[in-house]
């Protein structure tokens, strides 16, 4: 454990000597491993030498202002030096009592910035405006409780723009630097739906529906009812269209990743397909199709196994007079956005998808599974609107 002091030192009014004894005061009481004396030219001839005949056996640097009056300027010169020593020691506590009102307002502002871990104020009988000789207290305040609002903002930025991993590590960060009873009510529920909706959106269903059972929001109603549902139905794949779909929908209208969110569609179609021919046609696995469910001459893989991608699954079912089968087959521009997701980046080719080609693309995969799951009497869309992610707030 290795701790820091980084105190202001200012010159009183005509160089008033208690002034040095309320530092010297300070720094006795943290007792810090090496100290940071914040000086004017003033104060540096003044009162520093004051200090440091009491106190010159602690290791110590002096930082000098340039102006003690200009706060931009006093900012710039410290910021980095504050951020040096929170990232050497364990702990690091700033004093603020003496100096200008710049110079107080300063190290306040950067404490809290840099998360030391506790800001210090001389206090004591005042007589003329500064603390009385032998009257002296050390008042502290930890900052951590005014940076949890500002990190807890944050977080909430981060989990309603899909960051949920971001989002829990800003979370941590304030679990591990303030008491929970400090906290917020609602910071625990948010920091447990961020780790349920992480591990949902890398379609760890159990996992995810294990902790929403621990949370009691009512806007969290549809989702535990979907999870249930996806982990006691027998046919799963209308529930991962739902998820597919939504899942996609993140990574493109929220995070902009149109590849990403065009391959994940391009999956839902992959799952249609799958599941009309499973439910309706009995081919349990594309990978490995009987010789005599397929009507047309199609090459064995390597292993000896019929191996249907994505447009013969469609054409089988087209040639089973399969209304979806047939959509897709005539769907002549469904058939151009296929071709532009394969020389896509994620796909065979080298081609970004853009923005236009990713909206055309989710209109299209929207509409077409509503269709294909409308057949049996299955709403696509209550699916999906109990299996989107709640915005929090």
């Amino acid at each position: 454990m290795s701790k820091a002091l980084i105190i202001s030192v200012g010159t009183g009014v005509g160089g008033t000597p208690t002034i040095a004894q309320g530092i010297v005061f300070s720094v006795r009481g943290h007792n810090p491993d090496k100290v940071f004396y914040v000086v004017t030219p003033e104060s540096e001839n003044q009162t520093l030498p004051k200090v440091l005949a009491q106190c010159g056996d602690k290791p110590y640097e002096v930082w000098r202002l340039t102006d003690p009056e200009d706060i931009n300027q006093a900012f710039d010169e410290l910021r980095k030096r504050f951020k040096e020593v929170r990232d050497e020691f364990t702990e690091v506590c700033t004093d603020y009592t003496s100096g200008t009102k710049t110079m107080s307002a300063v190290l306040a502002i950067l404490g809290s910035l840099y998360g030391v871990d506790t800001l210090s104020y001389v206090g004591g009988k005042r007589v003329s405006g500064t603390v009385a000789s032998g009257s002296e207290t050390l008042l502290t305040f930890s900052p951590y409780t005014v940076i949890a609002e500002l990190k807890l903002a944050e977080a909430v930025a981060l989990f309603n723009n899909c960051q949920y991993d971001a989002c829990l590590g800003t979370t941590e960060w304030v679990t591990k630097r303030v008491a929970v009873a400090l906290l917020p009510p609602e910071f625990t529920d948010l920091q447990k739906l961020a780790k349920a909706y992480s591990a949902w959106d890398k379609f760890q269903h159990g996992e995810a529906r294990n902790i929403l059972s621990d949370i009691k929001l009512p806007q969290l109603d549809g989702n535990k009812e979907f999870l249930g549902r996806l982990d006691k139905e027998p046919v799963k794949e209308p529930y991962y269209i739902a998820d597919f779909l939504n899942n996609a929908m993140r990574r493109g209208d929220i995070e902009g990743k149109y590849d990403d969110a065009v391959a994940r569609l391009y999956r839902v179609m992959e799952l249609v397909a799958q599941w009309k021919l499973k439910v309706d046609h009995g081919i349990a696995d594309t990978g490995d199709v009987p010789q005599e469910k397929v009507p047309f001459e199609y090459a064995r893989s390597a292993d000896g196994k019929i191996k249907l991608a994505l447009y013969q699954c469609y054409q089988l079912l087209a040639t089973q007079n399969d209304p979806v089968g047939r959509l897709f087959i005539e769907d002549k521009q469904f058939l151009g956005l296929l071709e532009a997701r394969n020389q896509s980046i994620l796909a065979h080719g080298t081609k970004p998808v853009s923005r236009d080609i990713y909206l055309q693309f989710k209109d299209k995969v929207a509409a077409f599974a509503t269709a294909a799951l409308k057949e049996r009497r299955i709403d696509l869309e209550r699916l999906r609107s109990i299996s989107r992610f709640i915005k929090w707030g």
